[in-house]
């Protein structure tokens, strides 16, 4: 199974749980900016929550969690896109590459990334059976979740793109 008792690994987890609780501020942002996507931000977090501290307690499915954090890579230029659009830069070479760099972090850690957690779990279903079901359901259900709000998200991020380099043609 994929158990790791070791103490980095649980600090690890602490600290990005308590990072989460953190991220309802981050979800009233989004409530101002995205209205009509909130519910979805809603869900997000609660399943990231819910799995989180299931991997915690459990110790089960680590190996999922780990791969879907690591979609978390795509928050820096998320944030920056945000106080490039705050501070008046719309029209900055800086916005532009950060676009540019949000359409290509959010393409491997969100999309491509996604797919291959999916084949992996098809490589290891016989060992995901053995789970207790509610982590069985868990690793089922919240990487299918995260991945429509995903696609859904890219695209957005690639009308953005293709919208803007048909000004530059």
């Amino acid at each position: 199974m994929f158990i790791c008792y070791n103490l980095a690994t649980i600090r690890f987890r602490i600290n990005y749980y308590l990072s989460t609780v953190s991220k309802f501020a981050n979800l009233c942002v989004t409530c101002n900016c995205y209205g009509c996507m909130f519910p979805f931000q809603v869900l997000h977090h609660t399943l990231s929550l819910v799995a989180i501290a299931y991997t915690m307690l459990s110790g089960e499915g680590q190996f999922y969690t780990y791969m879907i954090l690591i979609s978390e890579t795509t928050t820096p230029e998320i944030n920056m896109r945000w106080f490039l659009d705050t501070a008046g830069l719309k029209k900055s070479s800086a916005y532009l590459i950060n676009g540019i760099l949000i359409f290509v972090v959010w393409l491997v850690a969100r999309i491509f990334l996604f797919l291959y957690v999916f084949y992996h779990i098809y490589l290891h279903y016989s060992q995901i059976m053995k789970m207790h079901a509610f982590g069985y359901y868990l690793t089922l259900t919240v990487p299918s979740v995260l991945f429509v709000m995903n696609a859904m998200w890219f695209m957005k991020i690639l009308k953005g793109v293709m919208k803007t380099l048909s000004k530059w043609s």
